[in-house]
Order: C-alpha cells, then structure tokens, then sequence
C-alpha cells in the first residue's frame, strides 16, 4: 500500500512526502520519491531512538539497534540532503525550509 501511495504522490509538485524508514528500501518507492523532489534523511543518534509499541519493527531497544546497524548506510547513501535530526523539531524544520529554498 505504501508503495502505491508513493508512487502516486510522488507525480504532484509541491508535496512533502513523509515516509516509513522501510520506503527506501525499495528501488520502485526510491525512484518515484527523487522524480519531482530530494530526498531528505533526519539524521538521528541511536540514543535519541525510543522503542514505542506503536512501531512494530522498533518496540523494543534491540530491535532499534538492529534496524539502525541495517539501514543506517542505506539512509545516508540514498539521501540528498542529511539534517541532523536531533536538533528541537522547529530548527529541524527550518533547516529543511533553508536547504529546499536554496
């Protein structure tokens, strides 16, 4: 399902798409992101990542750990722009604005 929004999403301009940490994962979800945007990757430590048992995949510190080992090098070879992620979400935001507008 996410695959299909993705891709149907991603053919409208002006759209900020947030996605699940797995969408990269995927070629097909990869390439529809990048065909009218950039790629933004919230670059969090792994102590600032709480196991929550709304996310199935990160319920628990070990399961977090293993998916931030996994996919961490996929993030930051995939992303186009890198923001630290762990600055107060209003920064966050404004550096996303500062970088999109350049």
């Amino acid at each position: 399902v996410e695959s299909e929004i993705i891709a149907e999403v991603s053919k409208k301009n002006g759209m900020i798409i947030s996605t699940g940490g797995g969408a990269v994962l995927k070629y097909e979800n990869v390439r529809n992101l990048r065909q009218n945007g950039r790629l933004y990757f919230l670059d969090r430590s792994l102590n600032s990542l709480i196991p929550t048992n709304s996310r199935p995949l990160a319920s628990n510190r070990l399961a977090i750990e293993n998916l931030y080992r996994l996919r961490y090098d996929i993030y930051k070879t995939l992303s186009d722009v890198r923001i630290d992620g762990d600055l107060a979400p209003e920064l966050v935001s404004e550096l996303i604005r500062k970088e999109f507008l350049k």
